[in-house]
């Protein structure tokens, strides 16, 4: 902030901390913070209580939301809350947690083209984010920061009223895929009171089901109704065979009556014969009787013996979808516990300890269900197989630079000190402790080390083999203070003889003889901070800028006399950046919100632009003949041609890019990526031939020879020393 010519309150900084702290994916709650609280400082101040009304850096992501919710056409606000209650894993006991979906599942609630459109204007608000299954490789959405959940009052009172229809969706959703899995195997529907409470809760629920869940529901319904009609058919069946046996025996009976009255008609010496062939008839007719109530009571038997069945076959049913969900929940228990070894493993690489990675991400994928982070865990343990080594300072690294001779490192720290490194052990063999903010650099010749502490305004050479004091640079108005810009900091003249140094507060730049000492000259030409000063090749002229007036000014640097001045004219009109002087020194190129602008060092004119709108160009850098530009800006790595201003090739990344630097061959380019990865990129041909994982990556620097680059992260004490692959150096 200080670097654009604001001012941060005091306590600000400290209720900021407070808020951030232990939350994931800090940085972006903290760009929305910072973006509003901007919006209402005070003049150059930013406040406390503008800080607060703002609720603070969780207060602004809830109101960022809710914004995007609010420009929402009304037809897409039910639909956005039909999504995010998919997006969310209730809590058992504890918080609510995002929850990874595919985004076909999202896609079949409503039209995709609907659904696309929600999605990515939350998305472009990166309240969302998106990837890839690493087993399908089909789109996923996950929700961004775990915190809006808590924060969006919407959100939460969506949860709240819906937790209920949540549980019975996420039921029916995993029963569903399980039927899909299965082939429709019949055996995978719901049945009994289970499917009479789905089937309940589906005609009152407000949540939308998917054609998937709508289908496996009506398919169980469909299901159990041929089971009902089936059990119906058989108990039509036994009672038509029961009323055929009566009506057999009645007709029988009644032919043995009229049997036995014609016998009593007929002559008496028949009557003995008669009379025991009624008596036969009587004792068959029992047998009959005892015969058909044998048959009633075996189909009777046969119609609960079937009943008996099918109340077995339900049970069983049951037995096994509780034993599925059983094994379902033992291998969620497994899986999170790999998902836990894996992020064990990536706190390892980010620590002292990378080593121990290794054994970790295997151990998740070999003995544990397959889990992506583990995958990735491993990969970067790979990776890390060519870290070399980890330098550490005591508090976070403001620069970094390479002797000429790649032997030796120079860092300087918020911890008060410079450092100097052994790169082929890893050892510190000078330290220079003079306290406050500490920023160092080295000498062209790599004989002295320029010492500056930024907090007590000193500026101190001391000699780089033995570190003894060689001169300090006296300032005359100490009401000045100190400002240095570490990105594409340049405080010796190309001869050596001479230390350029800007200040934050006066529109100052001053220039000192390093062996005598003696103040040369004060260019004063700005308002507020000059946050960029850079000597051209020749170290003839000296061309600065400020992030307070967006000015750029041109001298010459022997007599300090002001030769031109314009404003830099980008988007954010208060701030223009020096970007790099060309090889020959006939042009420089300024940067800052919106493109980067090239101009003639003769006439001022400009005579390039290179547009990228709404984008911050966060460097812009030379190619060594002069013919080329490596530009950052955004989530994008560009190489431009300096002469016709065609783009020639792109390389879009996960998160934010910063800080190009070629490879000292001219044919590489590293690029510091916030997703968590230092990148090696190809600019020639546009592909990305390498990466390291360093966590959010701050600087990048090659070795002068090119197998190797040094990296630091943002807010972190650790140096990582890295190896390039030789099959990388080969082709490039």
């Amino acid at each position: 902030a200080e670097r654009v010519g604001a001012v941060l309150e005091k306590g600000l900084v400290e209720a900021i901390t407070t808020d951030v702290e232990d939350q994931p994916g800090s940085l972006p709650l903290l760009q929305y913070a910072l973006t509003e609280l901007f919006e209402r400082r005070e003049g150059r101040i930013l406040t406390l209580q503008a800080y607060q009304s703002i609720g603070g850096v969780l207060g602004a992501l809830g109101r960022r939301a809710e914004g995007v919710y609010q420009d929402l056409k009304t037809g897409d606000k039910d639909l956005a809350r039909q999504l995010f209650l998919r997006l969310v894993t209730l809590g058992e006991g504890a918080e609510d947690t995002r929850r990874r979906v595919p985004q076909a599942e999202l896609e079949a609630l409503a039209s995709p083209a609907r659904v696309r459109s929600v999605l990515e204007a939350f998305g472009a608000a990166r309240l969302l984010s998106f990837d890839r299954d690493p087993l399908t490789r089909g789109p996923t959405v996950e929700v961004a920061h775990e915190a809006l959940l808590r924060e969006w009052v919407r959100l939460r009172g969506w949860l709240d009223e819906s937790r209920a229809d949540i549980r019975m969706q996420r039921l029916l959703g995993r029963a569903t895929r399980d039927w899909l899995q299965g082939g429709q195997e019949p055996s995978f529907l719901l049945r009994g009171s289970r499917l009479a409470q789905f089937e309940e809760w589906a005609g009152e629920t407000s949540l939308v089901l998917t054609p998937d869940e709508q289908r496996f529901l009506e398919a169980s319904l469909e299901d159990q109704a041929r089971h009902r009609e089936q059990q119906a058919a058989l108990e039509r069946r036994s009672r038509n065979f029961l009323r055929a046996l009566v009506a057999v025996f009645a007709v029988a009976a009644i032919v043995a009556v009229i049997l036995t009255i014609f016998a009593f008609n007929q002559q008496g010496i028949a009557q003995t014969e008669a009379d025991q062939r009624a008596t036969a008839e009587v004792i068959a007719l029992e047998e009959r009787q005892e015969a058909l109530n044998q048959a009633d009571a075996r189909a009777t038997q046969q119609v609960i013996a079937e009943s008996e069945a099918i109340a077995r076959g339900e049970a069983e049913q049951q037995a096994l979808q509780e034993r599925d969900r059983a094994v379902e929940a033992e291998f969620e228990t497994r899986k999170q516990a790999a998902i836990g070894l894996a992020g064990q493993a990536m706190n390892e690489l980010k620590g002292d300890n990378p080593e121990r990675a290794v054994p970790l991400a295997l151990e998740a994928l070999e003995k544990y269900p397959y889990t992506w982070q583990a995958e990735r865990a491993l990969g970067e343990a790979v990776l890390n197989h060519r870290l070399e080594r980890v330098m550490s300072h005591d508090d976070i690294i403001n620069t970094l630079e390479v002797s000429r001779d790649g032997d030796r490192l120079l860092s300087g720290s918020l911890d008060g000190t410079a450092r100097v490194w052994d790169t082929a052990s890893g050892k510190e063999i000078l330290k220079i402790a003079l306290g406050g903010d500490i920023y160092a650099n080295w000498s062209p010749d790599d004989d002295y080390i320029l010492v500056v502490n930024e907090i007590e305004n000193e500026i101190k050479t001391y000699e780089s083999q033995s570190g003894a004091d060689f001169i300090e640079l006296i300032i005359d108005d100490p009401e000045s203070h100190i400002g240095i810009n570490p990105n594409g900091w340049d405080p010796w003249s190309p001869s050596g003889n001479r230390v350029m140094i800007p200040f934050v507060n006066d529109g100052t730049v001053r220039i000192w003889d390093v062996q005598t000492g003696e103040l040369l000259h004060t260019l004063s030409g700005h308002e507020g901070y000059v946050c960029s000063a850079m000597w051209s090749p020749s170290g003839d002229m000296i061309v600065t800028s400020s992030c307070s007036d967006g000015m750029v000014v041109v001298w010459q640097a022997e007599s300090g006399e002001a030769l031109y001045s314009f404003h830099g004219g980008f988007e954010f009109e208060t701030a223009t950046l020096i970007g790099d002087w060309s090889p020959t020194g006939n042009r420089f190129v300024t940067r800052g919100m919106g493109g980067a602008k090239i101009y003639e060092v003769s006439s001022g004119q400009q005579v390039m632009d290179l547009p990228t709108p709404g984008l911050m160009v966060s460097g812009a850098i030379w190619s060594s003949d002069g013919n080329k530009l490596l530009m950052s800006s955004g989530e994008t790595a560009q190489l431009w041609d300096a002469e016709t201003g065609q783009r020639l090739s792109i390389l879009t990344g996960r998160d934010e890019m910063k800080r190009p630097s070629w490879s000292p061959d001219g044919n590489l380019a590293a690029l510091t990526n916030y997703d968590g990865s230092v990148i090696i990129w190809d600019p020639f041909t546009g592909v990305q031939v390498d990466h390291f994982p360093v966590f959010v990556p701050y600087f990048v620097i090659w070795s002068p020879s090119g197998d190797r680059i040094f990296a630091t992260g943002q807010d972190t004490n650790l140096i990582s020393q890295f190896k390039l692959s030789p099959a990388i150096r080969s082709t490039s």
